[in-house]
């Protein structure tokens, strides 16, 4: 199955938790690959993805793997793929460099391995907001599966061994002068629109708070005013009936 990009980019909004696929033409075949960690690129920030152990692994360990094993009864070990069908019969096998993530046998059969995740892993480093490669590396070894042979002189006596021929690792990473780029075109316009929207968010808020403190004031005031009325007008009439009781009380002294 053929799955997403040659690797130069991606769909932008990477999570975390997505696989990102690759089509290998080395391979003839998909890749995919996982968060590892986030990592700092000449000041920008990206989510670096590399290839998991089980990439290789052996149908046993790795069931999707089984359509790459042609003979069920000779699979190779973790960490190894067969290219025989993808290169025209030949007889090579790949693995990652210095069988890094691979079977500890294929390490032991030839002397002078030595893999080193900084040195022999495959990874990209990939901005996640839009998608974009900004750091990657791959690396690839071409090995020859050697079999025991009586009717070839020098492989009588001989075990079987995967022989490695040769260890290749490619890599690209972004220069100042496209890092400046980037932060000038998408990053700094990003946190202008944000900072545009946090100035938005606060000064409607603010006046949101005067509007209803206004409202809270105005009501009290009035309310005030409306107590004051009504107890003026509340004591005029008892008042007034005094005044009327003492004229009444004073007529009737005078008679």
């Amino acid at each position: 199955m053929i799955n997403e990009t040659d690797g130069n980019q991606f769909p932008p909004h990477i999570e975390k938790d997505n696989k990102i696929y690759v089509f290998s033409t080395d391979l003839c075949r998909s890749l995919y690959l996982e968060y590892e960690k986030n990592v700092f690129i000449r000041g920008i920030s990206a989510y670096r993805f590399t290839t998991p152990t089980k990439l290789f692994g052996n149908p046993s360990t790795n069931p999707s793997n089984k359509c790459f094993c042609t003979d069920p009864q000779s699979c190779l070990h973790d960490g190894t793929i067969e290219l025989s069908a993808c290169q025209q019969g030949s007889p090579v096998v790949a693995s990652t460099p210095h069988f890094y993530q691979g079977s500890s046998k294929y390490r032991e059969d030839v002397i002078g391995f030595k893999p080193e995740k900084t040195k022999h892993e495959t990874y990209l480093d990939v901005e996640p907001m839009t998608g974009l490669v900004l750091n990657g590396r791959k690396g690839i070894q071409l090995n020859v599966y050697v079999k025991q042979n009586s009717y070839i002189a020098g492989l009588t006596n001989i075990k079987d061994v995967l022989m490695p021929l040769a260890w290749l690792s490619e890599s690209a990473s972004l220069d100042e002068e496209k890092a400046e780029d980037f932060r000038w075109q998408v990053q700094t316009p990003v946190k202008i629109g944000t900072g545009t929207t946090l100035a938005a968010v606060v000064v409607g808020s603010l006046w949101t708070l005067l509007a209803a403190g206004a409202a809270i004031f105005f009501c009290k005031q009035r309310k005030s005013s409306s107590i004051g009325v009504s107890s003026e007008h509340s004591f005029t009439p008892v008042k007034t009936q005094q005044k009327m009781q003492r004229g009444t009380i004073n007529r009737v002294l005078e008679a």
